[in-house]
């Protein structure tokens, strides 16, 4: 990812946009921090790109969006300026004089001029801000920008990074919007949740979700899940605490999200978002998953988390905010269990593998009827020391394929007891990733831990097997 172009809320609320210099992805998946910024001091810039910098000053200084007559004018604006960082400073010191910014005291008109000119977009204040600040005492603000900012930016000067990194010891999901562009959400070294969007100018937007939150700036994601179902559209699960020092978790679920919205849509609909009810008191989440997206069933949810020291697991609806999470139920029988995945077979219930009598056993149980219907299967044949279950959509509606690792990797597809073998790889457990395409389900496993084993990359979907890969390592 090379030019990035940032997007999120700030303190003083609404959103701005940032154009970034991210270096490369590093191996493991993450994004690092920004360290340079390439800019065309002089030379030719596409009028498209002036009336784009137009917009992303009017976002970060009046927190909304330009008029289409002010769009032209700030755009002329710009381009009769000699750079186009010094036409960010005249025209963000032109928009902090408009009436509608009366109401802004000193700290928050520094705070959006310096945003302007660096490009920044992040809720945090930059780490010279209290120098500037005090610096303001003594000189204009308009002096402060034009023989401070604009000059100390076309020098290279920089006081941080804006934009939070990816944390790489925490996962990032993908998905495609309508044009299957990637959407990847992950979370970034501050706790935020951040989605990474292709735009149409051939760079990648950085939207903060997690502002759109209640009290974003100290909303920390503890755990999260993001699925796409069949149809495109997009269910996200996260559990977010207050702060690190804060720990109880509030639970937030949105279902069906259209894949087609961009990064205003995206802000929208996590601002319409509202906790769960019925989460436990006290309770500190470590796990968060959804089943698969079937259609046609519930999209249930399976949360892990410790209420008093004591590790519990419940399971809900996300389709339904207002009922009532339900502890998790097991099988008699089970000694020791292994893994427990939610979904529907027929009815919603629970796939648990758990040791009995020595042996593993991978069984599927539903909840509680109302009608007193029932849905109990046992499963056989299952590879030696299998690890992990993964559940995909399968061709049977309302029935999903079973991915079973361990000494091997096993699919018992479309309800039936008996496996089909898909790969014998020693040690294998589910990654816990999939991303779904209209024609394939790619699904990966890991042979061992810190180790992400591309030759078990398999298409699910339609007549196209691709060969196994020798497998590349990720960096713990």
């Amino acid at each position: 990812m090379a030019n990035m172009i940032a997007f999120a809320p700030n303190e003083f609320g609404g959103s701005s946009f940032n154009h970034l210099g991210f270096s490369a992805p590093a191996a493991n998946g993450g994004l690092e921090a920004p360290t340079r910024h390439v800019h065309a001091a002089n030379g030719a810039v596409p009028a498209g790109a002036r009336a784009f910098v137009a917009a992303r000053v009017s976002r970060i200084v009046l927190r909304r969006e330009p008029t289409p007559s002010e769009a032209l004018a700030w755009t002329s604006l710009i381009a009769r300026q000699s750079s186009v960082v010094l036409g960010r400073a005249e025209l963000a010191l032109r928009l902090l004089d408009r009436p509608e910014m009366a109401g802004l005291d000193a700290r928050a008109r520094l705070l959006r001029a310096y945003n302007a000119v660096f490009d920044r977009y992040d809720a945090v204040a930059s780490q010279d801000h209290g120098y500037w600040l005090r610096q303001l005492e003594n000189e204009p603000l308009a002096d402060l920008v034009l023989r401070h900012f604009v000059p100390l930016y076309e020098a290279g000067y920089r006081s941080g990074p804006c934009a939070a990194p990816a944390d790489a010891r925490k996962p990032f999901f993908l998905a495609r919007d309508s044009e299957s562009v990637p959407l990847i959400f992950t979370v970034g070294a501050n706790g935020h949740l951040y989605l990474f969007r292709r735009t149409p100018f051939g760079r990648w937007s950085q939207t903060d979700l997690s502002a759109a939150l209640p009290r974003p700036a100290k909303a920390v994601v503890q755990c999260l899940d993001v699925r796409q179902g069949a149809d495109g559209n997009i269910s996200i699960a996260l559990a977010v605490a207050a702060r690190q020092d804060a720990p109880n978790s509030t639970i937030y679920t949105a279902c069906g999200l259209p894949n087609w919205m961009d990064e205003a849509g995206w802000y929208a609909a996590f601002c319409a978002l509202t906790p769960r009810p019925d989460t436990p008191a006290g309770a500190i989440a470590s796990r968060i998953a959804f089943g698969p997206l079937q259609p046609g069933a519930a999209p249930l949810v399976l949360l892990t988390a410790s209420v008093n020291g004591a590790h519990d697991t419940w399971c809900f609806n996300a389709a339904a905010p207002l009922t009532m999470m339900s502890h998790l139920r097991l099988p008699a029988e089970a000694r020791q269990v292994r893994g427990y995945v939610a979904g529907s077979y027929r009815l919603p219930g629970l796939w648990t593998l758990y040791d009995e009598g020595g042996e593993r056993a991978l069984a599927f149980n539903s909840f509680p009827d109302q009608c007193g219907w029932a849905v109990n299967i046992d499963y056989t044949a299952l590879p030696r020391r299998a690890a992990s279950v993964h559940l995909a959509p399968g061709s049977v509606p309302n029935v999903p394929d079973v991915f079973v690792a361990g000494d091997s990797i096993v699919v018992y597809r479309g309800g039936h007891s008996v496996p089909q073998p898909v790969a014998h790889i020693g040690g294998a457990s589910w990654y816990g990733a999939s991303a779904t395409t209209r024609a394939n389900t790619w699904l990966i496993p890991t042979a061992r831990v810190g180790c992400i084993c591309c030759r078990a990359l398999w298409a699910r979907h339609g007549a196209c097997r691709i060969r196994w890969r020798p497998s590349w390592s990720a960096p713990r």
